[in-house]
């Protein structure tokens, strides 16, 4: 298949996801479906192509794979404050995926962490199997995971569990974004606790960007009070 027929197949099959995600609330944008469920929080389902490796380069599978006709699921949350400390990209009046705070592959959600894409289907025959497989995938591990994650209290709660079983790095540290969270609501000790253990998983020493954002969360990275 050509680009433009490649895209037009992907076309169809997301047309016909749209009814069910649109059940969860979710509206559709180009490869994106997003629905916002707090004051600044968003959710993606983000359908995204593969691509071929750059011309003159080799495959090497398991690092660079030729995707070319292929697709994945990638799911993301946009936080607003979040965002506005650099875990995250925008003001939120039109979130892409790559935008989000806290982004996973639906392959990531399986328990065995694999990397999931799809064969663009090249006809109603192959459509059908192809459609069954990404629908329930998304019933089954998309959607329960971001209807846990519809709050920031929930996020707080449930998040560092999600993280410990999953591959996260996509997204932003997860340490990180929860400390933003918690000196938000004014958990300042929460969110300093959380700031240091991201500065020893690198060593015991904090990164000029984490040095800034703990100050501007007005939280201490090396003990003592809050930071004036």
């Amino acid at each position: 298949m050509a680009r433009s027929e490649l895209a037009r197949a992907l076309d169809e099959l997301q047309r016909e996801l749209r009814p069910g995600l649109a059940g969860h609330g979710f509206r559709a944008r180009a490869r994106t479906f997003h629905r916002r469920t707090e004051e600044g929080l968003v959710q993606l389902v983000a359908f995204q192509m593969g691509r071929s490796p750059p011309p003159g380069a080799a495959e090497l599978p398991g690092l660079r794979e030729d995707l070319h006709g292929e697709f994945t699921v990638s799911l993301g949350i946009w936080i607003r404050e979040a965002a506005a400390r650099g875990c995250g990209w925008g003001d939120g009046t039109r979130v892409n995926e790559a935008d989000c705070t806290l982004r996973v592959r639906v392959g990531g959600l399986s328990g065995d962490r694999a990397d999931l894409w799809w064969r663009i289907p090249r006809g109603a025959a192959e459509r059908a199997p192809v459609l069954d497989s990404v629908r329930e995938r998304l019933e089954r591990d998309a959607l329960p995971f971001l209807d846990a994650l519809r709050t920031r209290t929930e996020i707080l709660a449930r998040w560092p569990r999600f993280a410990a079983e999953m591959d996260t790095s996509m997204g932003s540290p997860w340490r990180v974004v929860c400390a933003v969270l918690h000196a938000e609501r004014g958990e300042r000790e929460q969110a300093a606790a959380l700031l240091r253990q991201q500065a020893d998983r690198a060593g015991g020493r904090p990164s000029p960007w984490l040095r800034d954002l703990a100050r501007d969360l007005r939280v201490p990275l090396d003990g003592g009070g809050a930071q004036a």
